[in-house]
């Protein structure tokens, strides 16, 4: 039976570094999946023929159908799940168009959880899902406020399904860094340079989860600058921390 390892969003940062710290598994190969095909161009050549690049747009339902039967039909034994795939905008509610707010939530929620149930019925004891969370679980944030309610949804759904498949000893970890260089955040918004506090490094986030991950961790949370927030927002109102965030954020606005 073929070992695999899956990876979604394989082509960003983040994403590309799971494909990398992969290289380092026991796997046969590594799905490295993302929306188009174009986007995964060089993979053979960076990561070898270990490397099966797969196109799917994960907003898709059609496109999450045709995984679900490639799975089925080849059968493989998937020792890691990583939905890494994500998208996030700053920007006002209102300036969100119907479209981008349906892939949004696809991308960012449902996808994850249907892609894990079409995963789990070929992950044997001691694999792992690692789903991609973030800071912004913590506490709402206004302007990007679909995006936290995303990560707080993956955060509370990995925790809850870490304990359901404790007993098949199957390890779901949610991944909760800060800031990611990567080509997801904004530099600019309207013409005013962002900045973002306490950058981290996407290989330094990917060894972080996968060192909790393999100890069975249910949360990997990178650095201590959002281990310390993390503790700051269930102590302090969540309202403080939304006025805080509006009026810092405000300006770009």
């Amino acid at each position: 039976m073929t070992k695999i390892g899956i990876v979604t969003g394989a082509a960003g940062g983040i994403g590309k570094a799971y494909v990398r710290r992969m290289m380092q598994e026991d796997l046969d190969e590594i799905w490295c999946m993302d929306r188009t095909l174009d986007l995964l161009k060089g993979f053979k050549e960076e990561f070898g023929e270990k490397a099966v690049t797969i196109g799917a747009d994960l907003s898709s339902y059609e496109d999450l159908t045709g995984l679900k039967s490639m799975i089925e039909e080849k059968k493989p034994e998937i020792l890691y799940l990583v939905n890494c795939a994500g998208t996030v905008q700053f920007q006002s509610t209102e300036d969100a168009c119907f479209d981008e707010l349906h892939r949004t939530m696809m991308v960012n929620c449902e996808a994850s959880v249907l892609l894990t149930a079409i995963c789990i019925p070929f992950m044997p004891e001691g694999s792992h899902i690692l789903n991609m969370s973030s800071i912004g679980a913590f506490t709402p944030l206004p302007y990007i406020n679909l995006y936290c309610a995303a990560k707080a949804f993956l955060r509370y759904y990995s925790r809850a399904l870490n304990a359901e498949l404790q007993e098949r000893g199957i390890v779901v970890t949610a991944v909760c860094p800060g800031w990611v260089n990567t080509d997801m955040l904004p530099h600019t918004i309207n013409g005013h340079e962002m900045k973002y506090e306490g950058m981290s490094n996407p290989d330094d986030v990917v060894a972080q989860a996968m060192k909790d991950a393999k100890a069975g961790r249910d949360m990997s949370v990178h650095t201590w600058l959002v281990k310390t927030r993390h503790v700051i927002c269930k102590i302090i109102p969540q309202k403080w921390a939304i006025k805080a965030w509006r009026k810092k954020i405000r300006r770009y606005f």
